[in-house]
């Protein structure tokens, strides 16, 4: 077949090729990059703190008992001095001491005395790297700035720089070094920055003032990496050496420091998978994906369960990748992958409208044109049976017909009915309603199938309306009778497998046809039962509350209403009538009679003075406020 030839395999395989490396153009789109940073934060955290590592805090309490900032160095200089006998490994002090003071020479003496190396805080500014005031054999000094990415968070630090031709540490390499014993490889140019892992667990800690205080237990610092540094802010002072992580809190610089020392130990970095690999592993999943879908017979939903899997799969291997220090790019192939997936749904949509048409070429003469659009989107429809529905039916019949058509030519006739058909359906099918069938000068439609429609009581009261007005403009001398009715009913195709409908069937169709037979007994044109009435909300129309009654063939009582439009005058009549219907039900019939008669005119008082005569007369009846009428 002609559609066979226009979406044939290899097509399908090698379009979906052409349309992967759009994909992956536009993946390769900086937006994506950092949302998938943000996706792989969320994978960190899981790396052990090294008990090495002592984080000495410059804190609330050490600022309220030693004082505001700027300390003395003597400080800092008892604090090291006190640390001694300790013999800590390395101390490393996230503190500037660029400016020379007074006390330096006797700081620097002091510091002398000191058996352990020493790492100081120097920073880089205007291309320059500016040093601590205090050099010696035992003490180095690296940068402490931390560059954030765009989206405000620290991920990454520089493990050399090369300033000034000159190759500048970092602080925490440079207090790495100097655990090790050892050098670190040389200048790495800061376009190359390296991504450290974090962890969600606390380091071990100190406050500042309990070490200036020698408050702590023995050994607490033997062989550890001590790092001192703010953990707090002080306004007053203008302290804040905050930065914000890779979870979204603010956290203090030298614990930034201890994160990347920590990976450092761990020799636990990130970098992301070279992107030609990820483009092949792609390209590769993808032709394996569509030669699949294009060539399994398994049912269009288990091949799409299939290619969600073979996703699943992949991403696990991401996460699987990640602890081995790689970064997949997790949101660049979900985004890849959908593109794949709204490739395949297209192509499969235009596969199925060539089958379509030839389908409709083939059946087209053979199958209702009401049953075809339902055919061609679920054959399996065909098949006999149908569904519970909550629907709204409505029937309208035209009020002595038959006299009328003994008075006509039948050329005159079937000229008139057919001109009052076409116009009813047309406003039928403005309301999306669906046309049941013509039953002589009858009418039978409904709404919510074969599709749903939320407003439907509402589209058949307004439809009902439109047909009222629209028959005083072409048929003056005509009446018709409207009955809506709503409620659950079997929709679906009705009949032999030679010959069937898609029609409706239930007690609620029923009451609805009775409903509509009423509408002569009482004297208007249309009727809607309680059903109808309680879902119908619209400002432009009122109901007015006609009889409460049970009809011929059923036990259960219901209300009938009589839709208007909101004038005035139907407002009047309204109330005047429903006030008189009260006192009727309530058995109250001379005092009912009296309200109507301000009513003279409305053919519901006249049928409802005649019943009240009757129910006068008969003494024995049993008034409980219902009517219930023995013939349709």
């Amino acid at each position: 077949m002609i559609y066979k030839r226009l979406f044939s395999k290899t097509t399908f395989i090698f379009l979906g090729i052409m349309f992967l490396f759009f994909l992956i153009k536009i993946a390769s789109f900086d937006f994506f990059s950092q949302l998938n940073t943000i996706f792989t934060d969320q994978l960190q955290g899981f790396l052990t703190p090294r008990k090495e590592i002592m984080i000495v805090e410059i804190d609330e309490k050490s600022l309220q008992q030693i004082g505001p900032w700027p300390w003395s160095r003597q400080v800092f200089a008892q604090v090291l001095a006190n640390l001694n006998p300790e013999k800590p490994r390395i101390v490393g002090i996230d503190v500037l001491f660029l400016d020379k003071r007074e006390e330096d020479e006797e700081v620097m003496y002091q510091l002398s005395k000191n058996n352990y190396p020493l790492t100081l805080a120097g920073k880089i500014d205007n291309e320059t790297f500016l040093q601590p005031v205090y050099t010696s054999n035992l003490i180095t000094s690296g940068f402490i700035n931390l560059n954030s990415q765009s989206d405000g968070k620290i991920r990454q630090f520089q493990n050399k720089l090369n300033i000034s031709n000159t190759c500048v540490t970092s602080f925490a390499s440079s207090v790495f070094e100097q655990y090790l014993g050892k050098k670190l490889a040389g200048c790495i140019n800061e376009s190359t920055p390296l991504y450290y892992n974090y962890t969600r667990q606390a380091f071990s800690h100190i406050s500042f003032i309990d070490v200036y205080n020698r408050q702590f237990p023995k050994d607490s610092f033997r062989n550890k990496i001590v790092l001192v540094g703010f953990t707090t802010k002080d306004l007053k002072s203008q302290i804040d050496d905050n930065f914000t992580d890779i979870f979204g809190a603010q956290t203090p610089g030298i614990k930034i420091h201890a994160q990347i020392i920590n990976s450092l130990l761990h020799n636990r970095f990130q970098r992301d998978i070279p992107q030609i690999y990820f483009y092949i592993i792609c390209l590769f999943i993808s032709v394996i994906t569509l030669a699949f879908f294009i060539l399994s017979q398994k049912k269009l939903s288990f091949r799409f369960l299939t290619v969600g899997l073979i996703w699943l799969f992949t991403q696990i291997v991401g996460v699987m990748l990640f602890e081995f220090g790689i970064n997949w790019f997790f949101v660049q192939f979900s985004f890849i992958w959908l593109g794949i997936i709204f490739y395949i749904l297209v192509f499969d949509n235009l596969k199925q409208s060539k089958e379509r048409q030839f389908l409709k070429q083939a059946f087209q003469q053979y199958i209702s044109p009401k049953l075809l659009p339902t055919l061609l989107k679920h054959p399996e429809k065909l098949a006999l049976g149908g569904e519970k529905r909550q629907m709204t039916v409505l029937f309208c019949d035209i009020r002595s017909f038959t006299s009328y058509s003994e008075k006509v030519p039948p050329e005159k006739l079937v000229e008139s009915l057919n001109q009052y058909l076409e116009l009813m359906s047309s406003l039928i099918l403005d309301e999306q309603g669906t046309i049941d069938k013509f039953i002589g000068d009858a009418i039978m439609a409904f709404w919510n199938a074969p599709l749903f429609e939320k407003q439907h009581e509402l589209k058949a009261v307004k439809t009902a309306l439109k047909m009222l007005e629209a028959l005083h403009k072409l048929h003056t001398d005509w009446q018709i009778g409207i009955g809506i009715n709503s409620g659950e009913m079997i929709v679906g195709n009705i009949g032999g497998s030679k010959r069937f409908d898609y029609t409706v069937l239930g007690d609620n169709v029923n009451l609805a046809s009775r409903v509509e037979g009423l509408t002569k007994k009482y004297g208007v044109n249309i009727l809607i039962t309680e059903a109808v009435k309680n879902k119908v909300k619209d400002p432009t129309i009122m109901y007015r509350l006609i009889d409460e009654v049970v009809v011929k063939g059923k036990n259960q009582a219901v209300k009938l209403y009589q839709p208007l439009l909101c004038t005035r005058e139907n407002q009047i009549l309204k109330n005047e009538y429903e006030k008189g219907f009260t006192l009727y039900q309530q058995g109250k019939f001379t005092k009912a009679l009296q309200t109507w008669d301000r009513l003279i005119n409305d053919p519901v008082v006249y049928i409802m003075q005649k019943r009240i005569v009757e129910l006068q007369k008969d003494q024995n009846r049993l008034w409980d406020g219902i009517w219930r009428w023995e013939h349709k």
